[in-house]
C-alpha cells in the first residue's frame, strides 16, 4: 500500500515537470516564431532599400552621363580648355590632364590635317554633331572663304562631308597614283629625303604590308648604297634606314677624299718641277759663267791712284803750323 502511494507521488511529480517543460517549450516557439517573423521583415525591409538604392543609383549615373557629355561638349569647342572626361567602362570616367590645341588649316598638306584632327576628336571624345563647328573655326587663309562659299552653295553638314570636300578641293589629283609614284621612287638627294618622300607616299595608300614598304625603300636606294644594305638583310624598314645612313656618310667621306688626295699631288709635283726647274736653271747659269771668255781681258789701271802716305791733320796741328809759319 505503501508502495502504491510513493508510486502516485512519483508519477504525479512527473506529469507536473512534463506539464512545466511543456508550456515553456510552448514560450520558447512562440518566441521563436515572433523572431523568424521579425527577420522576414527586416530582410523584406533590407530588400526594400536595396532596390531603391538601385533605382537612385541608375538615376545618378544618367546624370552623370548627362553632365559628362556637356562637359565633353564644352571641352572640345574651347580647345581642350576644360578637363574632358571619357567613360570606358560603366559607372566609371577618366580624368584627362593633357591639353591638346585643335590645329589649325591654311590649304596646306591636308590629309595630315585631318589626321591630326581626328586625333583631336577621339582623345576628347567630340561629339559628331559638334565637330563640323570646331573644325570650321580653325580654317585660316585661303581655306575660310572656300568654306563660306560652300556653306552657300553646297552646305557641309558633317564632319565626314567636309573632309571629303577638303580632299577633292586641297588633296593630291584624284589622276594621281600614289602606289605607281611608290614605286618608282629613287633616291636622288640624301638617304633622309628620301626617306621622308617614301613615308608620304606610304601615308596615301592602303594595304601595304610592311615587307613591301622595305622593299620598296631598299630598291630605292642608290646602288652602292643599297648593295651594302642589301647584304646585311634588315627585316625592319628602320633598321634599314639607319644603315642607309651609315653607308652614306661612309662613301660621302671616302669622296672627300679621293677629291683631296690629287690636290695634295699635284702640289707636290709642281714644287718638284719648279724644283728641277730652279736646278737646271742654276745649273745652265754655272756653267755660262765657268766658261772662258772669247778674248782675254785688258788689264786697266785707273787713272788716279790715292797716295797712301797722305795722312790728316786735325785743326790744331794747322794753327800750331801757321804759327810756325809752316804753311
Amino acid at each position: 500500500m505503501a508502495d502504491n502511494t510513493h508510486m502516485k507521488e512519483i508519477f504525479a511529480e512527473l506529469k507536473k515537470n512534463i506539464d512545466a517543460i511543456n508550456l515553456v517549450s510552448g514560450d520558447l516557439q512562440g518566441q521563436i516564431e515572433r523572431l523568424e517573423g521579425a527577420s522576414h521583415a527586416q530582410i523584406e525591409r533590407m530588400e526594400a532599400i536595396q532596390v531603391s538604392n538601385e533605382s537612385q543609383f541608375s538615376q545618378l549615373n544618367s546624370v552623370m552621363a548627362q553632365i559628362l557629355q556637356r562637359l565633353q561638349s564644352i571641352s572640345g569647342s574651347s580647345h581642350g580648355s576644360v578637363n574632358s572626361y571619357k567613360e570606358p567602362h560603366k559607372n566609371s570616367f577618366q580624368v584627362r590632364f593633357v591639353k591638346l590645341d585643335f590645329p589649325r588649316f591654311d590649304g596646306k598638306n591636308v590629309m595630315d590635317w585631318i589626321f591630326k584632327a581626328e586625333q583631336f576628336f577621339d582623345y576628347y571624345s567630340t561629339l559628331d554633331a559638334d565637330r563640323l563647328i570646331i573644325a570650321s573655326v580653325h580654317l585660316d587663309h585661303d581655306v575660310f572663304p572656300w568654306y563660306q562659299m560652300m556653306q552657300k552653295t553646297d552646305p557641309l553638314l558633317s564632319w565626314p562631308a567636309l573632309t571629303r570636300a577638303l580632299e577633292l578641293d586641297f588633296g593630291p589629283s584624284a589622276y594621281d597614283c600614289p602606289r605607281a609614284t611608290l614605286f618608282k621612287l629613287a633616291q636622288t638627294t640624301s638617304v633622309n629625303d628620301f626617306y621622308m618622300q617614301l613615308t608620304a607616299l606610304v601615308n596615301r595608300v592602303d594595304g601595304l604590308s610592311p615587307d613591301a614598304i622595305l622593299d620598296c625603300f631598299i630598291r630605292g636606294l642608290q646602288e652602292e648604297i643599297r648593295r651594302d644594305v642589301k647584304a646585311m638583310e634588315p627585316k625592319t624598314l628602320s633598321k634599314a634606314f639607319a644603315l642607309a645612313k651609315l653607308y652614306e656618310e661612309k662613301y660621302s667621306t671616302t669622296k672627300q677624299k679621293t677629291f683631296t688626295t690629287p690636290a695634295r699631288n699635284y702640289n707636290q709635283n709642281t714644287s718638284s718641277t719648279n724644283k728641277t726647274s730652279q736646278n737646271n736653271q742654276t745649273s745652265d747659269n754655272t756653267t755660262k759663267y765657268s766658261l772662258p771668255p772669247l778674248l782675254p781681258t785688258p788689264q786697266s789701271k785707273p787713272l788716279y791712284q790715292k797716295n797712301q802716305n797722305i795722312r790728316k791733320i786735325s785743326p790744331a796741328e794747322i794753327q800750331l803750323r801757321r804759327e810756325k809759319n809752316l804753311c
